[in-house]
């Protein structure tokens, strides 16, 4: 089966920025063009809701600084920006496990750059020398080296805030060039638990308050305030909180659907059903761009399986065109309002859906001159056709238009396959 979820490899990232499907590429120019003129250590929030391409963002940025040639940008700033940063990216939900964060961080940092670690043959990574010398200067011979072997050690080694700073910048002025600064990219913060979460927060500000790093926050903020409300609890202000560590909040607005579907996917607003339908799922439940990819993969997941094992599929096509993708739609928007559709209880709903999208409003004229009832098509025929072939598959109002006896049970079994949204005794 076709994969939808953008796999996040250089090529897809060069094709992202060259042909800019996700129209953010003045976006990440305006950033460019800021970080270029930074003189201090800042803290830049990338907020956005869940599925709306935060992480490709960062990793675009990443791959700028990276990458020898890219035209679709600005050279002379993307050329400054590669003489004054080095990148660094982050993943805090792959890290959440850790008990500490500045020693998850400390690690990561020191395994992204080989020359400042020591690989033991079990795999290891042990502490680089000249920081074990920066101990001995830094506690007076206090700490025994010798057990100084790894980050474990480290932590139960350095016993005050200032100790760990100070070895900490001292790692940092190894790692970062002298005419360069450290762009430090922190993603997937709201996944975190709120332990890890509100700690690494506290670690970034107690820690790197160092003038040659620059701190990209990606996450939704929204979700990361609630997360230190639950932490702190729900009396706490945590929106205020995130406001007072951020020095800037860049909003990443929703993407620009239609290109991203025809760049990515090659699906266009033509006349065919599914892509009418598809069009009017997005547009009524506004959907993001993981939403998007989750629809289009369970379509085909369904759309396949409907299609070599039952007739009906292709006979009926207010299944195929209204009913199905209606129910993809509320799948990822409202899991409760698809188990009460599945079960009998969402005409009332539905009705709204096909009456205010047009597109649905042409699939269902085109369909009922087909059917017994010989009508002209107006708004009270729609309503009476769509009511008679819901009550058909998702009611005991059994609808005899058809020959055929494919009803609910088997449009149900197959739509189960995609999770347990109804009652076995409806």
């Amino acid at each position: 089966m076709k994969k939808y979820d953008m796999q996040l490899t250089e090529e897809n990232l060069v094709d992202s920025i060259e042909q800019d499907y996700l129209g953010r590429n003045k976006k990440i120019s305006k950033l460019i063009d800021i970080l270029n003129s930074l003189t201090s250590n800042v803290v830049i929030s990338i907020d956005g809701n869940w599925g709306t391409g935060k992480t490709i963002f960062v990793k675009q940025l990443e791959l700028i600084n990276k990458k020898d040639k890219l035209n679709a940008l600005n050279i002379e700033s993307i050329q400054k920006f590669k003489d004054n940063y080095i990148v660094f990216y982050y993943n805090a939900w792959e890290n959440d496990m850790h008990d500490s964060p500045l020693l998850s961080l400390i690690y990561n940092l020191i395994n992204a750059y080989p020359k400042e670690k020591k690989q033991t043959i079990d795999g290891k990574v042990q502490m680089p020398f000249d920081l074990k010398e920066l101990l001995k200067t830094i506690t007076g011979n206090s700490v025994d080296l010798d057990k100084v072997t790894s980050f474990e050690d480290i932590s139960k080694e350095i016993f005050t805030v200032e100790e760990k700073r100070n070895a900490l910048n001292q790692l940092l002025r190894n790692i970062i060039p002298e005419d360069k600064k450290l762009l430090f990219i922190v993603d997937e913060l709201d996944r975190c638990k709120p332990s890890f979460a509100v700690h690494l927060i506290e670690t970034l500000k107690h820690f790197f308050s160092n003038d040659n790093i620059v701190f990209i926050v990606s996450t939704n903020n929204e979700q990361l305030s609630y997360t230190i409300n639950n932490y702190y609890g729900t009396n706490f202000d945590g929106y205020s909180y995130l406001n007072k560590f951020y020095d800037l909040i860049i909003e990443l607005d929703e993407i620009d659907k239609e290109k991203y579907l025809s760049k990515v996917y090659n699906i266009n607003k033509t006349h065919q059903f599914w892509n009418y339908s598809l069009f009017a799922i997005i547009d009524y439940f506004n959907l993001n761009m993981r939403e998007i990819n989750r629809i289009l993969s369970d379509y085909d997941l369904l759309g396949n399986y409907f299609q070599t094992s039952y007739g009906f599929y292709e006979e009926d096509m207010i299944v195929k065109h209204v009913f199905l993708p209606y129910c993809l739609g509320l799948k990822v928007h409202n899991k409760n309002k698809l188990s009460l559709f599945l079960n009998g209880k969402g005409k009332n709903e539905l009705l709204e859906f096909v009456l205010e999208e047009e597109k649905i409003k042409k699939i269902v004229e085109r369909e009922i001159p087909r059917t017994s009832i010989q009508r002209e098509i107006t708004e009270e025929n729609i309503v009476e056709f769509v009511t008679r072939r819901y009550n058909h598959y998702f009611t005991k109002k059994k609808d005899n238009t058809y020959e055929s006896d494919y009803n609910k049970e088997f449009f149900l079994d197959t739509f189960s396959l995609l999770g347990d949204f109804t009652k076995t005794d409806i």
